[in-house]
């Protein structure tokens, strides 16, 4: 593992089953296997992110804000791409439910850590935006590449068509994302039981 935010879409994929871990501790490495836990908010496994505070001058700030964008970045399509070819489950995904758990987590951790997640999220709905999705800015963007090819504007009714789709796709996802979220309560999945 490069970094501690590659660890709980690997934990939400487990499916709840029991993990082998290396653990370096006290120099030398100690072989675990550990079962996660549903916290109502996906699976668990009893390890938080350990926070270490650096100080940068403006020039310095700018090239670790431009870093840590980029590896945020590179995780997220990571994890799009594991989503799609279903190497980790939905289920993995936070929706509103789940944001606002995160918010309220993060929250009783402090400023920098609700600030933290609001740039995570920020940064996250940055990307999905881009997607080539009618509805979506990317999706405009797509529609513009495509008539600047064909040098000639599509008709309002293929417009409307392609919109049409888009939203149905994004409906679709939100309503996966809900559906993941509320699954994941805990009065829900005794009702299932």
């Amino acid at each position: 593992m490069r970094s501690f935010s590659e660890i709980p879409p690997l934990v939400g994929a487990s499916g709840g089953r029991s993990m082998a871990f290396q653990v370096w501790r006290g120099g030398r490495t100690l072989d675990l296997a550990i079962t996660p836990r549903d916290s109502g908010a996906g699976p668990k496994i009893g390890i938080a992110p350990k926070t270490v505070v650096k100080q940068f001058g403006p020039a310095g700030a700018v090239a670790e804000a431009l870093r840590w964008t980029w590896e945020m970045t590179r995780q997220t399509f990571e994890v799009i791409g594991r989503l799609v070819t279903a190497r980790i489950s939905p289920k993995t995904m936070m929706g509103p439910l789940g944001i606002a758990q995160a918010s309220g987590d993060a929250a009783r951790g402090g400023a920098g850590s609700l600030l933290f997640l609001v740039a995570v999220i920020s940064l996250q709905v940055g990307i999905l935006n881009l997607f080539p999705l009618a509805p979506l800015d990317g999706g405009h963007l797509a529609i513009l590449a495509v008539e600047g090819v064909a040098r000639r504007d599509m008709s309002p009714g293929i417009k409307g068509w392609i919109m049409n789709a888009g939203a149905a796709v994004i409906f679709l996802l939100i309503g996966l994302v809900l559906y993941s979220d509320i699954s994941k309560m805990g009065f829900v999945q005794r009702l299932l039981q």
